[in-house]
């Protein structure tokens, strides 16, 4: 029988410190192999010193057992180096995964866990010390471990450098002329040195440069705030307004990107970055013309458009996008557009007569498929684009209560993680009829995350033998194989179709799909599509995408219901968002995005045929008039918050005295919402009117500054009202920026270099808030301290009003003649001399 050498690494428990042992031992070929995790040599941890500037490389030998592989559970092997305290709480973790190890059964896995600026060793509160940890996960469940304790780090040199952060962005990026190029620094002045104001902090230039790199011009930008530190960050923007685009330059010449810093060991730093690329903005939405699909933002994409660079030629707004070949005629009939159901998303918010966007409420129910919650706080309309930004929940994992209710009355609650939203339209339409049929349209660019982007259209009717689903498109931004289902690894670049009759209690599900991939080389997520469904019949939908024919779907069932139109971003157990968040946590707020830049609904009617839709009721509503106006800005104390909503009763409905007209609160809460105290002010003006815009005025006077307020503590913008219909409606904005403004030159303290006004900068001034002095000693404000300033010195002394207790230089507790012979300590000339 064949025979198997086996190395087992056993661990002795002695008084002495931890020892390994190696053994050996021969097992039969057809035993079960163990599954193990162990360090390839616990003794070099512990005895190696390691450097805050350098990494901390690990090696271990991994076995899953025998019929098992290391799954993706952990991402495959994660080793963590862990900050703990004496009681072995986690205090901060360096995490780094092996994904290789993922779908084998053993190896060896070796990993590099960086260590810049972690705290040494010898600097940690009284009894923390380092841990390094590592684990993965077995197919069949188990998980192994290792662990040694007592990784030593020492502080490193830094050398002093200058690197750009976001070098491949800027290198691959194309920038518009009417915005900004923002660039990030990362400055290191080298261990015991400072970045000094020799340059003015961070210097950085967009030169436009000639052939030989003589310079033709200079955009030139400072960072003050990185002045007397070691090593910081620096973000700075610089303006593009105005210059020649790249391929209108005098040929050879080209764009450079310098940046430079002085250490205080007197020398000069510098990165740069050649071939920058600017371009023209014709329609001003800060995507320059090379990237932007449609130059002149009439809704055409430059690629169907005859002008594009002309607004008033392209846009199709009043009939169905058609084009190509096979453009469907529909003779003697006529396309009306229905307002009710389209939107061009051109206001600030988002119009909640025409969309409902709270999940529950007019006999909706569905909050979201877990992980995925549908909240309101993930929608916004911006640019002319309604939007919906998907993140992971603030706090994690949560369980929350569902509508719904057990056997026995009891709620139900699912455990959620991550939010998304569904959006629908208040109003339906009904199903075709002889004569009449509807035609569907958006404009979407779909998120790059694991969730969905969709419109649809669902019925909302009580009749279990009647719920039916029209998925007009329904795609994922990102899949990650191994994770995603086999049938759905083509979901990202998919057009993909469904008539659904829905399982309930009455029935089982029946369901005719119809699919197509978009272009070649493309992503849902690339740029925006055009889909297209002409619901030609109760059982039967053509689909168009870009204006092109792509597909019809049948269904044997009738659809003879009114159907709302649904846009949902939502989890699939199917394509799960990875244990790491994926890119739903990773994703910057743009890959998060799924973007709607017009919905249109159309009816066919025939020649002669009457329009009997039900005109839409006017919903309940209050709205702040613009949230950034709000979110963005800082509001200072020394002025008021000025608010402004547009409240809307409801149809048939006014506004009712229960809260004083509408009332708003400007509220400091607590992390976990929890009142901390209200500033209310209320509009009864406003009283019996069904529409109303509503003004207040909130005084701030007195106010906490946000960045002062006990941690975790925020301002919330709170407003409220009820309808004769008895219901109460409400509108909040969270995190409102205030801050105190000294000198009333209306910027906030927090934001102002100079916050007395005295033209000495914070930064170097030991009285901020005096404005009649700045540097201690320089009391005539000339750059030093020579006989003039003791001179006014000796005269302040007789003005009690011009004392300050820093005068006190001779430490004896008061501020007298006996200070003037100390105050020539801080004399910075030679003998004091002028």
């Amino acid at each position: 029988m064949k025979k198997l050498r086996v190395i087992f690494n056993l661990i002795v428990v002695l008084a002495l410190p931890f020892h390994s042992i190696q053994a050996y031992a021969e097992i039969d070929a057809g035993e079960t192999v163990p599954a193990s995790l162990i360090f390839d040599d616990r003794s070099k941890y512990t005895s190696t010193i390691y450097e805050n500037t350098g990494v901390l490389p690990v090696t271990v030998n991994y076995q899953a057992g025998t019929g098992n592989t290391v799954t993706n559970q952990l991402s495959g092997i994660q080793f963590f180096l862990r900050e703990l305290n004496s009681d072995w709480q986690v205090i901060n973790d360096t995490i780094v995964n092996d994904t290789n190890a993922i779908g084998t059964t053993s190896g060896t896995s070796t990993v590099e866990i960086p260590l810049r600026g972690l705290t040494p060793t010898y600097e940690l509160p009284g009894g923390n010390f380092y841990y390094l940890f590592v684990k993965f996960f077995a197919d069949d469940g188990s998980a192994q471990t290792a662990s040694i304790a007592g990784i030593t780090i020492q502080a490193g040199y830094r050398e002093p450098s200058l690197s750009i952060t976001n070098s491949s962005e800027i290198k691959n990026g194309i920038y518009a002329n009417t915005g900004a190029l923002t660039a990030t620094f990362s400055l290191e002045s080298g261990s015991g040195n400072t970045i000094t104001n020799g340059l003015g902090g961070l210097k950085v230039y967009l030169r436009e440069l000639t052939s030989n790199w003589s310079v033709v011009n200079d955009v030139i930008v400072y960072d003050e705030s990185v002045i007397g530190e070691e090593h910081a960050t620096s973000t700075v923007y610089l303006p593009l307004q105005g210059l020649v685009t790249t391929s209108e330059l005098p040929e050879g010449n080209f764009y450079y990107l310098f940046a430079e810093f002085l250490s205080s060991n007197g020398v000069r730093y510098n990165n740069s970055i050649a071939g920058i690329i600017i371009d023209t903005d014709f329609d001003n939405d800060d995507i320059s013309d090379l990237v932007d699909t449609d130059d002149d933002n009439d809704g055409m994409p430059d690629d169907m458009d005859p002008e594009p660079k002309d607004e008033t030629i392209g846009a199709i707004v009043n009939v169905p996008f058609f084009q190509g070949e096979n453009k469907p005629v529909f003779e003697g009939k006529n396309w009306h557009l229905v307002e009710a159901m389209s939107d061009e998303f051109n206001a600030s918010v988002i119009d909640t007569v025409k969309w409902q966007v709270e999940p529950v409420g007019n006999d909706w129910t569905w909050i979201g498929r877990p992980p995925g919650l549908f909240t309101t706080d993930t929608i916004s309309v911006d640019n002319g684009k309604l939007k919906i930004t998907v993140d992971e929940l603030v706090g994690g994992a949560q369980w929350i209560e569902t509508p719904y209710k057990d056997e026995n009355g009891n709620p139900l609650f699912e455990l959620y993680q991550y939010k998304g939203a569904i959006i629908r339209s208040i109003t339906p339409t009904k199903a075709p009829s002889d004569g009449i049929s509807y035609y569907f349209e958006t404009k979407m660019k779909a998120n790059q995350t694991e969730m969905s982007s969709t419109f649809w259209l669902m019925s909302n009717n009580k009749d279990c033998t009647k719920k039916f689903e029209i998925d007009i498109q329904e795609t994922v931004g990102k899949i990650n194989p191994g994770l995603t289902s086999q049938w759905a690894l083509d979901w990202d670049h998919i057009y993909h179709s469904n008539m659904i009759h829905r399982q309930t209690g009455c029935n089982e599900s029946n369901q005719n799909s119809g699919s197509v991939d978009v272009p070649a080389g493309r992503k849902t997520s690339d740029r925006y599509f055009i889909y297209g469904a002409h619901w030609k019949s109760p059982s039967e939908i053509d689909l168009y995408l870009d204006g092109q024919y792509a597909y019809t779907v049948t269904h044997p069932v009738a659809f003879d219901q009114k159907m709302w139109i649904q846009m949902a971003i939502e989890t699939y157990d199917w394509n799960p968002v990875p244990e790491d968040g994926g890119m739903v946590k990773a994703g910057t707020e743009e890959q998060r995005t799924t973007s709607y830049e017009y919905v249109r609904t159309f009816k066919l009617l025939c020649e002669g045929c009457t329009d009997d839709e039900e005109p839409a009721p006017v919903a309940p509503s209050l709205i702040f008039d613009d949230i950034s106006k709000y979110k963005v800005p800082t509001h200072l104390t020394t002025s008021s918050l000025d608010v402004t909503l547009n409240v809307e009763a409801g149809t048939g409905h006014t506004i009712a005295d229960d809260f004083g007209g509408v009332r708003v609160y400007l509220r400091e809460l607590r992390s976990n919402w929890s009142l901390v105290k209200d500033v209310i002010v209320d509009d009864t003006s406003v009283i019996g009117e069904q529409t109303a815009t509503s003004t207040v005025s909130i005084s701030l006077a007195g106010l906490t500054p946000t960045n002062e307020l006990p941690e975790g503590n925020f301002y919330f913008l709170f407003a409220q009202f009820q309808s004769t219909d008895g219901n109460a409606y409400n509108a909040g904005i969270g995190r409102l920026n205030i801050d105190n403004d000294y000198d009333m030159d209306g910027i906030g303290d927090a934001l102002d270099s100079d916050d007395d006004n005295d033209g000495v900068l914070d930064i170097r001034d030991d009285f901020p808030n005096d404005a009649v002095y700045g540097v201690l000693g320089d009391f005539d404000g000339d750059q030093d301290v020579d006989r003039k300033d003791i001179s006014f010195f000796v005269l302040a002394l007789k003005d009690p009003a011009l004392h300050r207790a820093e005068f006190d230089f001779n430490g004896d507790g008061k501020v007298h003649q006996s200070d003037v012979s100390a105050i020539r300590s801080l004399c910075t000339r030679p003998q004091c001399s002028e």
